[in-house]
């Protein structure tokens, strides 16, 4: 699943894909998001935060387009 910048910032996120696995009785394995690399460098300190909180509940998570420039 692809999440936009706005959707990685949001701070429900991880609440949120919580509930979505839990409403589709999916386990947090089968499930990868990814983001930009734009978007984890934003705000690097609470990016870490939440990446590790989605790979505790152990969802796979993959970062694109790294060298892309990010607008100043």
């Amino acid at each position: 699943m692809n999440l936009s910048a706005s959707q990685f910032r949001d701070g429900g996120l991880v609440d949120s894909i919580q509930r979505a696995l839990d409403d589709a009785d999916l386990e947090a394995r089968y499930l990868e998001v990814e983001l930009t690399e734009g978007a984890v460098m934003t705000d690097p300190e609470q990016s870490v935060t939440i990446l590790e909180q989605l790979s505790a509940m152990g969802v796979l998570v993959s970062v694109d387009d790294f060298g892309t420039v990010i607008p100043a």
